[in-house]
Formats: structure tokens, sequence, C-alpha cells
């Protein structure tokens, strides 16, 4: 073999080399950028969790409010069972609130953003009292 044989040999080994890195090239920035996309859909699904998780607290925090809300309907249910069953009684006095001229009769205690309300809150803090009234909540009635 001579010298310029051996000299074509190796150069059509170099070509061939070189077609290889390049196929490898390519599929590797292919990998790589397969590799990106699948981390900003994870990143994206990481924030979607995290919202999810969001409103499952809230709703949890929601359930609690209600429960404790039906507890003490519950609780109220059975005292007025209690109350019916010794027959008739006194009837309670209502509790009229004045507001801006007009007397609206406080049916029973309630809640609101999370707080009890009572009729001596009320008594006390007219601005939430004026609150209630404008948004319609049923235990504080006009007095005819």
């Amino acid at each position: 073999m001579t010298q310029e044989e051996k000299v074509a040999g190796l150069e059509a080994q170099v070509k061939t080399l070189e077609s290889g890195l390049e196929a490898a090239t390519k599929a590797h920035n292919a990998t790589k950028a397969k590799l990106a996309e699948t981390t900003k859909q994870l990143d994206e699904h990481k924030v979607k969790l995290k919202d999810a998780e969001k409103q499952i607290t809230a709703q949890a925090a929601t359930i609690a409010d209600i429960e404790t809300d039906l507890d003490q309907a519950g609780a109220m249910i059975e005292e007025l069972k209690k109350a019916a069953a010794k027959g008739p009684g006194e009837t309670a006095k209502k509790k009229i609130l004045t507001i801006d001229a007009t007397d609206y009769e406080f049916v029973s205690e309630f809640r609101w953003k999370g707080e009890i309300v009572t009729f001596e809150k009320l008594q006390e803090n007219t601005k939430l009292a004026r609150e209630l009234i404008s948004e319609g909540v049923g235990d504080l009635k006009p007095v005819d």
C-alpha cells in the first residue's frame, strides 16, 4: 500500500468520524431541547400544584367553618326542641336595633366573615350594622 493510499484511507476515516460526530451533536442538541421543554412543563405543573394546594387549603377552611355552623345550628335545634317540649312559655322580647332612624329586628346570632355577630356587637358597631343591612343579611329584618 502506497503512502497516498494510506492518506486516502485515513481521510476517509476522518470523514466518517466527522459525520458520526455531527450526527451525535445533533442528537445531543435535540435531547437538550427536549430536556428544556420537559423542565418548563414540570415548572408549570409545579405552579398548578401549588395553586391546587392553596385551593384545597381554602376549601378545607370553608368546610371547617360550615361544620362549625352546622354544629351550632344542631345545638340550637336541640334547644328549640327542648323548649317546645316544655310547652308554651314566655315570649322572648324582640331585640330591636335602630340604624339611621329605621328599626331592625335582630333575629339571632350568626357568622359573618368568620366572626360571630351578636346583638350587643351591632349596638357597639353601627358601621358593621350598616354593612350587614346593605348586604341584605336575613338576621336583620326591618320592623314594620
